[in-house]
């Protein structure tokens, strides 16, 4: 700015004395000129931003955790059985089926311990598994202490009253059945055996009982704790009747009459029960039609069924009720109405049994049941009953 007013001034200075106007003009546009060059801004270099090279970070190694080696027990060595004829059992109690035998000085490995130490569990010479109470063990201190502990097992099987064997988990199941009376007289041939149609039909039957029990069933020569035969006596009952067309007189089957025993038997105990139930027939004056075979299933059943209710209680009472033979359905509800107030165990399931119309010919029979265990009265109304029942819980 300063060069510029100093210029200016002396252009002012020299107008009067200097040469001709044209020359000045000419020299100031040069001047001007020159100052404008002058002024020109010499473009400064940006510098450039030299790349930095940013560090790469170097992956550091990660330390990788060592696996911890959790120390396994010690190898605890077999030990010696210290009293002869010992039974192992399924399970750490007495209440379950005895899975083997071992004598004294039998060596054991042991494998685990229930909560409190009182019986252990041991591989047996064959490889199966099996509890012993400890003190049948030689064992030293501290030695079960590392074992680990075992908290959960199955629950052991129903006891059967008046059973003074072992607990029974596996039944072989044998059933013997034949016909008798007047109809064996006239048919000495016709027999019921395995095959035979009849007679499977009773078998899976008393099959589907044990099964209810939450037991195991096998063939009769199968292996098992103890064989539960049914012996069937069958009397197709009858009686003369006049044929309503042709007015003659004949013998027609009607009605049926079973009788047998229902035994449970092992090498140790057995027990046995003798049942019956008879089916009289209609014995009207006449009849349209003659059978020539009586039905017989629901009271085969229920000889079946009554004998093993002398062995596992009550509750077997239950197993036939959601069947489809409608005989022993009538036959179990019956006994049920007979029992009353002591019933009170099968409340639920008939209550249960009303609302899904298990049984819709037996409807009323379940009713009256009801009644009889309860002393109440809701009819057929399911929710009511129910109502009832939710009340009457602790």
């Amino acid at each position: 700015m300063k060069i510029l007013v100093i210029l200016f001034a002396l252009m002012v200075l020299c107008t009067g004395c200097g040469p001709a106007p044209e020359a000045v003009a000419t020299q100031t546009a040069i001047a001007a000129t020159a100052i404008a060059a002058s002024w020109t801004t010499t473009p400064t270099n940006t510098p450039t931003a030299t790349p930095t090279n940013t560090p790469t970070a170097t992956p550091t190694n990660t330390p990788t955790a060592t696996p911890t080696n959790t120390p396994t027990p010690t190898p605890v060595p077999p030990v010696s059985v210290a009293s002869g004829n010992t039974k192992l059992r399924n399970g750490p109690d007495a209440a379950y089926p005895v899975a083997g035998k071992v004598d004294k000085g039998d060596q054991l490995e042991l494998q685990a311990r229930n909560q409190d130490g009182s019986w252990i569990e041991v591989q047996m010479p064959s490889g199966d598994k099996a509890w012993i109470p400890v003190e049948k063990l030689k064992l030293s201190e501290g030695m079960t202490g590392t074992l680990p502990i075992i908290t959960e097992f199955l629950p052991p099987p129903t006891p059967i009253h008046g059973w003074r064997g072992d607990p029974v988990q596996t039944l072989c199941l044998a059933l013997e059945a034949s016909y008798t009376g007047v109809y064996h007289q006239e048919n000495p041939d016709v027999t019921l055996g395995p095959g035979d149609s009849d007679y499977d039909d009773i078998y899976k039957e008393i099959q589907s009982y044990v099964s209810q029990l939450g037991l195991q069933s096998v063939s009769s020569d199968g292996v098992c704790h103890a064989t539960l035969t049914v012996k069937l006596m069958i009397n197709m009952s009858g009686a003369y009747y006049r044929g309503q067309t042709s007015g003659k007189t004949m013998y027609c089957y009607d009605g049926a009459s079973v009788s047998g025993n229902v035994a449970l038997a092992s090498s140790e105990a057995n027990l046995s029960y003798y049942e019956s139930k008879m089916r009289p027939g209609a014995n009207p004056e006449t009849r349209s039609g003659c059978p020539m075979i009586s039905r017989f299933f629901g009271e085969s059943y229920f000889v079946a069924l009554q004998g093993m209710r002398q062995m596992w209680g009550d509750r077997v009472l239950l197993f036939p009720v959601r069947g489809n033979q409608t005989d022993v359905v009538q036959y179990a509800l019956q006994e049920m109405i007979t029992l009353g107030p002591r019933g009170k165990q099968f409340v639920p399931e008939l209550i249960k049994c009303l609302k899904d119309s298990c049984q819709p010919f037996g409807t009323d029979e379940i009713v009256r049941a009801l009644k009889s265990i309860t002393g109440q009265d809701f009819g057929e109304d399911a929710a009511n009953w129910q109502q009832w029942w939710d009340k009457q819980k602790p």
